[in-house]
C-alpha cells in the first residue's frame, strides 16, 4: 500500500490518499476524509469495476453501498449493478 500526502480542503477536512499496484496498474484507490471512505477497485487494464463507498469507527471499516461495473466481453458495452442500504 502507498500513502500520498493528505490534502486539506478551505473548511479544514483532511483528505488521506492510499493506492496498492499490481503490476504497473494500481488494484485499488481509496479516499478517506472525516473517516468517510470511497474505495474504487480496478480491472488488470486500469478500468473501474467496483466502486465502495463506507466509513471507519473503532470496531472497523464498513461498506455502505457498492456500485459494480460488468464490461460485455464482445461489445466493450457497460452495465451497472448498484447494490446498498437505504
Amino acid at each position: 500500500m502507498t500513502t500520498a500526502a493528505p490534502a486539506t480542503s478551505l473548511a479544514g477536512a483532511v483528505t488521506s490518499y492510499n493506492h496498492s499496484i499490481g503490476g504497473s496498474l494500481a488494484v485499488w484507490q481509496q479516499a478517506v476524509t472525516n473517516n468517510h471512505s470511497v474505495t474504487n477497485l480496478f480491472d488488470s487494464f486500469g478500468r473501474t469495476m467496483q466502486v465502495n463507498r463506507g466509513y471507519y469507527d473503532g470496531s472497523g471499516r464498513h461498506v455502505l453501498s457498492y456500485v459494480e461495473v460488468a464490461l460485455d466481453n464482445i461489445a466493450g458495452n457497460l452495465s451497472n449493478n448498484a447494490q446498498g442500504n437505504p
